[in-house]
Parts: structure tokens; sequence; C-alpha cells
């Protein structure tokens, strides 16, 4: 039998919330400084922590919020494409 560990919904939350932090963070210096590597970077994050954290948030029933950070990192890497 395998075991599963289940973060509680704030511990869920409070990780997601460092994540995002940083994904901003990412997007703040490529408004300011216009680096597609800093885009690129924050795609990678946003996929990361929609794909890391989804297991978590399904077990508290809000798996939509991993799910948005997938699509959003997918939206991302489209735009990287195109600049």
């Amino acid at each position: 039998m395998a075991l599963v560990f289940v973060m509680d919904f704030k511990e869920v939350l409070d990780d997601y919330r460092e994540r995002i932090l940083k994904i901003l963070e990412l997007l703040k210096d490529f408004l300011e400084e216009g680096d597609v590597n800093l885009l690129q970077s924050a795609a990678r994050l946003l996929i990361n922590a929609g794909s890391e954290t989804y297991g978590s948030f399904m077990a508290c029933n809000h798996a939509i919020l991993a799910a948005m950070s997938l699509e959003a990192g997918a939206r991302l890497n489209e735009r990287v494409l195109e600049i």
C-alpha cells in the first residue's frame, strides 16, 4: 500500500501563495525589463505550481486553482513563442 501525504488546506494555500508571489515578482520584472527569459521562467513556475499542488488541492476539493496555474503557464509559453 502506498503512503500518500496530503497537507491540510491552510498548508496547501500557504505553499501556493509563496509560489504565486515568486511568479508575480518575475512577471513584474518582465514588464520592467522586457526580458523574455523572465516570462519563460514565470510560465515554468506556474506549470510547476499547478502540477505539484494538484493532488493536494484535489484532496481539498479546490483543484481549480492548480488547473488555472497549468492553463496560465501554457498561455504564457504561447506568448513567449510569439515574442
